[in-house]
């Protein structure tokens, strides 16, 4: 009986403990400022962007470039 106990108050405090970091996460969500989440995802796109066109600017480079 004492285990069982044991592994329900385990379970308990388990259980308490995930849903205390999902109303931190779903805090963090409600309170996000919309305009700062655009100007973030607008940030990463133009690294994106930027970083398929190094990529596409390195594929063409030929050895025989140099010669």
């Amino acid at each position: 009986m004492g285990n069982k106990a044991a592994r329900i108050e385990t379970t308990i405090t388990y259980q308490k403990e995930v849903q205390f970091d999902l109303k931190q996460i779903l805090s963090r969500y409600q309170d996000a400022d919309i305009i700062e989440i655009f100007n973030d995802i607008v940030q990463q796109e133009t690294a994106y962007q930027a970083a398929l066109n190094v990529t596409s600017r390195i594929s063409k480079i030929s050895i025989l470039d140099y010669f």
